[in-house]
């Protein structure tokens, strides 16, 4: 256990000449400036007159809110609001904390706040000042999921006014709570609610029907936050993102986009068909962005000619490689798009058929990398032939 001095029980006030400042006076402003800021006669707030006039013995009852005070004494004669003859001036005064050690912040307020609405700060979504403090509303996600920071004012305030928030701890003077239930910011601005809304923000549990322990929780992002995952919809580095319809579909039109890895992006059994109908896929721009990055095509296909050419057509140009002399059968081939710079790829093709290996390669040139999509076509160059699978892998440079 440790153990403290005793609190400043009962304030006295002296003048110069260490007597009690009889009928002195005590003013309390906001920290740096003139604005008047309320102290209070108890713990439940109500409060002293401002200034405060000291008794005989130059002795007041003082109860501060948890925020940062400027306090201004003066001598009973002095009578003007700023004193112009002080006996003395303390800024930035802030009350001794509790033992049950809440997390009481100053902030600014970006809209008229009053003591008990729920606060979030804003980043500057939705038309809002950031840095300054708003009520929720889980009408929006900027507004109630998506902030790290929310509290309940102690202190309220006008725009741009100082005003006081709780982080943590107890929030006290609430109604009609049920004790035990989890509470969420409300489609109602600056209000709690029971039932969890559309965008459920959970910001504390009920522990009597007037007080609320506030949850530390961190928002239930819909957007990308550091090191926060969702179980919401989202694009991770390593997760491929495929076009709408099913993977396997019959003519699938997949997009994929440039991240580091081998990932496979499409594989089908059972097509059939010659080279105008062989399917094609869409590769985003800047897929291959760096000299070196690499797309490896592999299909397989039986197929009812000895003449038939392997076919890879990237941005209109075809690259074919031939089988050479065979019987009719399945085949395996190979095709390596490897970018050289940002308006050409070097292109291997390599067929597998029977015991025969055939390879060609060359350099093709291309549209832009960086600013266009890129075609791929993958097939046989003529006649008839089933395509039992295929799939394309992206491969970042080394």
């Amino acid at each position: 256990m440790a153990y403290t001095t005793i609190p400043w029980v009962q304030c006295q006030f002296f003048d110069d000449n260490g007597d009690p400042l009889s009928g002195g006076f005590l003013y309390s402003y906001a920290p740096g400036t003139t604005t008047k800021q309320s102290t209070y006669s108890d713990a439940a707030g109500t409060p002293n007159s401002n200034p405060i006039t000291l008794d005989a013995a130059g002795r007041a009852t003082i109860f501060l809110a948890p925020t940062p005070y400027k306090f201004v004494l003066a001598a009973a004669t002095d009578t003007t609001d700023p004193p112009t003859t002080p006996l003395w001036t303390r800024d930035e005064v802030a009350a001794v904390a509790p033992l049950d050690a809440y997390l009481d912040i100053s902030g600014t307020a970006g809209e008229t706040l009053v003591a008990g609405d729920c606060a979030y700060l804003s980043a500057g979504t939705g038309g809002k000042t950031a840095g300054r403090w708003y009520k929720t509303d889980a009408n929006n996600t900027y507004s109630s999921t998506i902030p790290p920071a929310i509290g309940f004012v102690t202190v309220g305030g006008a725009a741009g006014a100082a005003c006081s928030l709780r982080k943590a701890g107890q929030i006290e003077n609430l109604s009609s709570l049920n004790e035990g239930s989890v509470y969420y910011c409300s489609e109602t601005a600056g209000a709690i609610t029971a039932t969890p809304p559309t965008n459920a923000r959970p910001v504390g549990v009920a522990d009597t029907t007037t007080t609320l322990v506030m949850a530390v929780l961190p928002p239930s992002a819909t957007a990308t936050v550091a090191g926060l995952v969702d179980t919401a919809a989202q694009s991770f580095a390593g997760v491929k993102t495929f076009a709408a319809g099913p993977v396997f579909s019959t003519e699938p039109a997949q997009t994929i986009s440039g991240v580091s890895g081998l990932f496979p992006v499409a594989l089908q059994a059972g097509y059939s068909g010659g080279s105008t109908t062989t399917p094609s896929f869409t590769v985003t721009a800047g897929t291959l962005s760096a000299n070196g990055d690499a797309l490896l095509c592999e299909w397989e296909s039986d197929y009812s000619s000895a003449t038939l050419s392997a076919r890879i057509t990237i941005g209109g140009t075809n690259s074919d490689c031939g089988y050479g002399s065979g019987n009719t059968a399945r085949c395996n081939a190979r095709a390596t798009i490897t970018r050289i710079s940002a308006t050409s790829v070097n292109i291997r093709v390599e067929v597998l058929q029977d015991t025969y290996v055939t390879t060609s390669q060359g350099t093709q040139a291309v549209s832009d990398l960086a600013a266009n999509t890129l075609a791929i076509t993958m097939g046989m160059a003529s006649g008839t032939y089933t395509l039992r699978r295929y799939r394309i892998l992206y491969q970042g440079a080394l």
